[in-house]
């Protein structure tokens, strides 16, 4: 039996990496699976629309505002794609290039879990930066249980599947079940956060986060240079950034996750947030690194 996987994909203005990526999708190896692509194009003045229409036809393409981001993008391409019933649906990032067979073996590792009795409520796929040749993106553990948001490096996979406690949305399969318990990502963020607020939804609904044997592609880690960490920024800039959903979350959303999800110390993380936010030279001095 042929089952279907609904892709989901958002993406902004770098056309060269969305096409990348849909080669490599496209080139995926499986004999039991099909694929159902859902792009959304979120305001893009670079030609990627024109460029997918003409290069993978079989996409979905979407239009978004220009205002959607990742979150806000990859929950506009789910809830069109819930109609049609997919058994899984794929969270993929536009700047991965994915080996050959990861498709496959994300839904054989999600068997093998259901197999041995695990309600299965994602897989993560380990992504390696390409340059460095570092684990970029993953699945993720929180250094101590008293504090869930200290959460650590990714986890280097074995040849056995892993148990997590986040997940990355770079590549990410999750079951149709999953989603029928837990619904889709939550309205509540712009850009960032929506995984791990995502991952912790699963858990608390009993299911289990897995990450699959082996490395799953390439993505870049995103660099200190140029980013609001970055000390060769003059400072008046950086605090300029703190007000753009893809450089530093939204306060409102920040403070949200915290309440939610922050655990025994959360006001103390409230207040650190706070404060960061009253004082945002202070807070970037503090936080800033070499690029």
């Amino acid at each position: 039996m042929t089952r279907r996987i609904a892709v989901l994909l958002t993406c902004h203005n770098r056309k060269a990496k969305t096409l990348s990526c849909l080669a490599s999708l496209f080139a995926q190896q499986f004999t039991d699976l099909s694929l159902d692509v859902w792009l959304v194009d979120d305001g893009c003045t670079d030609g990627t629309a024109e460029a997918v229409r003409a290069q993978f036809p079989k996409v979905q393409l979407i239009s978004g505002s220009g205002h959607l981001f990742w979150n806000g993008g990859m929950r506009l391409c789910w809830q069109r794609a819930i109609p049609t019933q997919p058994d899984f649906y794929l969270w993929l990032n536009d700047d991965v290039t994915l080996l050959p067979d990861a498709v496959s073996r994300l839904v054989a590792c999600a068997d093998q879990q259901h197999q041995t009795g695990s309600q299965v409520g994602a897989v993560v796929g380990t992504m390696q930066d390409p340059q460095s040749q570092r684990l970029s993106y993953g699945g993720r553990c929180a250094r101590y249980p008293w504090l869930p948001l200290a959460i650590g490096a990714v986890v280097v996979p074995q040849q056995q599947a892993l148990s997590c406690d986040y997940v990355n949305g770079n590549l990410c399969l999750v079951p149709a079940a999953a989603v029928e318990k837990i619904g889709i990502l939550s309205e509540r963020f712009t850009h960032s956060m929506g995984d791990f607020d995502y991952s912790i939804r699963l858990r608390r609904a009993g299911l289990q986060l897995w990450i699959a044997p082996g490395l799953f592609g390439a993505c870049e880690l995103n660099p200190v240079k140029g980013s609001i960490k970055d000390p060769a920024i003059p400072l008046s800039v950086r605090v300029g950034w703190m007000h753009k959903p893809t450089k530093c979350p939204p306060l409102s959303e920040w403070l949200f996750f915290i309440r939610e999800h922050g655990g025994p110390l959360w006001p103390l993380l409230y207040f650190k947030a706070v404060m960061g936010r009253r004082f945002p030279r202070l807070w970037l001095l503090l936080n800033q690194h070499k690029a």
